[in-house]
């Protein structure tokens, strides 16, 4: 047995012939024997090796053996060790006993005596080892799923007998409330009971189950999950209890608060926490699209549900880095793993794969990192929910509010005889001018998609004063600017980021830097960047084009006012940009030309 070879033994014997003698009786059966001749060499060597156990004469010169035990013991309690004694030495023995030597050899020795002492508690120390090492895996397993899951546990009748915190965060009930109730207590009345009878039957028939089921929260609201219902077997192949394994596809997302209350499994002997590690295995397994990773990003296992949802065989995705099935600009899921190998903590966070058809697939991962005895990260177990549909989804629903956003403000232009061409070139005026100012990317994306919605409170002003081709008197621009307000007051309590933008964008693109606009009469940063960008690009194009009551200006006299309004009604520095990136405006207008002149 290779791990009885590789124990450490420490021997201490002060008789020259008799140390040399055992030390090569030990070598035919231990590779790694350290040798002392007296208890302060002996101590010396305990404190540097570290030896699984310790074979000590007691009458030594310098330091006897009981003198050493006792130092030895204050370092470590529970380290092995044996004594070598005469019969002459019974007041040391009584003494090396209370010490709590573990063992003693009457010399002259039986060199068969002491193989056997030496194996018997080899033997026993694996034993030992192996048992935290599997208890130590079990409840990194555990973890790994009542992270990843929403997890209770019935009795042989039914009968919730626990229930993880996510499940009860989702329920909406309190582990008190929900232990010792049965499990119909959260059944939906929409689900058939031809459904519940065909999963009993075959959780009985010692059959993994599994389903979409409609549950209900302790509010009566509804939740849906995908379901796998497990039986846990015991050594002798009977049903034990069953777990439940849930993901919530209701919102598709996994839940953030690390789970303090593992699965309430007992230990009870190597075996059976080997048994149980299997059943384990398998219930993760079902339940979850899951691949193992090492330190280094190296994919080194995939279960049957992640080779089926990406097409890619066992054999593609074994050995190669977890980066490799990424879109190249999503560095960052690397990036995820590192963060969890050194922190040894759950990270989770939305990746991208190509699965084999080069297709773009959408999965938000959870990074669990297993530990061993000493504390390091020696793999990670990856969950990955598929939230393909919802990502499409969403942006298909970005997509249409775009489009609507945008129709809207054609609408609006239509009302006011202007050219449906104006809020193209005002949006993409405002992207050019956000980007320039040093936006983030969903700031720009946001000013784009919401400012062809600038004049949106129009549509409450009568087609008399909208459409007058003359001046306008001063009581009908006191209608006319009511626009603004309108166009806040209708979105601003919206709870769609376009809409609040649309909201801000008709509030403050009239508003002047120098506090003399309206509606509010805000000045330099309290107008929101999106109204003093935005009204750098309406004022330029309203002017470059005819209108119903004036012609276009010429290109010359739009400058001129730039420059005597900046600072007054302009933010100087947008201003300063709109200037510098002149030549890519007029290449805009050039593009949406609707046949107006500057």
């Amino acid at each position: 047995m290779k791990e009885l070879k590789d124990l450490k033994i420490l021997y201490v014997e002060d008789d020259e012939d008799i140390r040399e003698e055992v030390f090569e009786l030990l070598t035919l059966f231990f590779q790694d024997i350290i040798s002392a001749q007296n208890g302060e060499e002996g101590l010396h060597i305990f404190k540097t090796e570290n030896p699984d156990i310790v074979v000590t004469d007691i009458q030594m010169p310098k330091m006897n053996g009981i003198k050493m035990i006792e130092k030895i013991r204050e370092v470590d309690e529970n380290i092995h060790i044996i004594i070598t004694t005469a019969y002459s030495e019974a007041e040391h023995l009584f003494k090396a006993i209370s010490l709590g030597v573990n063992d003693y050899l009457v010399k002259p020795m039986n060199p068969k005596n002491l193989i056997e002492k030496l194996t018997q508690y080899g033997e026993k120390k694996i034993q030992s080892k192996k048992l935290a090492e599997t208890v130590k895996l079990l409840e990194e397993y555990k973890n790994a799923v009542d992270e990843s899951s929403l997890v209770t546990k019935t009795d042989l009748l039914g009968i919730i007998t626990y229930a993880n915190r996510a499940f009860c965060q989702v329920s909406g009930y309190r582990e008190e409330e929900i232990i010792g109730k049965p499990h119909s207590v959260i059944r939906h009345e929409s689900m058939p009971d031809c459904l519940f009878k065909d999963l009993w039957e075959t959780i009985n028939e010692k059959k993994v189950w599994k389903g979409t089921i409609t549950n209900k929260k302790k509010s009566g609201e509804s939740y849906i999950a995908e379901s796998v219902v497990k039986p846990i077997l015991d050594e002798n192949d009977e049903i034990k209890e069953f777990i439940a394994i849930r993901t919530d596809v209701t919102e598709r997302e996994t839940y953030k608060d690390i789970i303090e209350h593992q699965l309430d499994i007992s230990i009870d002997s190597l075996s059976d926490s080997m048994q149980k590690i299997k059943e384990y295995e398998k219930a993760i397994d079902a339940a979850n699209a899951y691949i193992k990773i090492n330190a280094q990003g190296i994919v080194t296992f995939s279960n049957e549900s992640f080779y089926l949802a990406t097409g890619y065989s066992n054999e593609e995705l074994i050995g190669n880095s977890y980066h490799h099935f990424h879109n190249k600009e999503n560095c960052y899921c690397m990036e995820g793993i590192q963060e969890a190998v050194e922190k040894k903590e759950i990270v989770k966070h939305q990746v991208r794969i190509f699965d084999k058809q080069n297709r773009l697939k959408h999965f938000y991962a959870t990074h669990v990192p297993i530990l061993s005895l000493d504390g390091e990260t020696t793999e990670l177990m990856s969950f990955h929910h598929d939230i393909t549909q919802v990502v499409e989804l969403a942006q298909e629903i970005e997509e249409t509010q775009k489009e609507i956003v945008y129709h809207l403000g054609e609408l609006v232009e239509a009302r006011s005889k202007e050219t449906g061409l104006h809020v193209k070139r005002v949006a993409l005026y405002s992207e050019l001018l956000a980007k320039a100012y040093g936006l983030s990317e969903k700031e720009v994306e946001l000013i784009k998609m919401a400012s062809p919605m600038h004049d949106i409170g129009k549509v409450s002003i009568p087609d008399s004063i909208l459409q007058k081709p003359d001046k306008l008197t001063q009581e009908e621009f006191e209608v006319i600017k009511t626009h603004s307000s309108v166009g806040h007051e209708v979105f601003k309590n919206s709870h769609k980021e376009i809409l609040q933008a649309v909201a801000i964008i008709a509030r403050d693109h009239h508003e002047k830097y120098n506090g003399k606009g309206y509606p509010s009469g805000r000045s330099k940063e309290d107008i929101h960047i999106f109204g003093r960008i935005v009204s750098v690009a309406d004022v330029f194009d309203a002017l470059a084009h005819d209108r119903v009551y004036k012609k276009a200006w010429p290109l010359e006299k739009i400058l001129d006012l730039f420059k005597e309004e900046r600072g007054e009604s302009f933010d100087p520095k947008i201003v300063d940009l709109f200037f510098e990136n002149l030549n890519d405006i007029l290449k805009i207008q050039k593009k949406l030309f609707d046949g107006s002149k500057v």
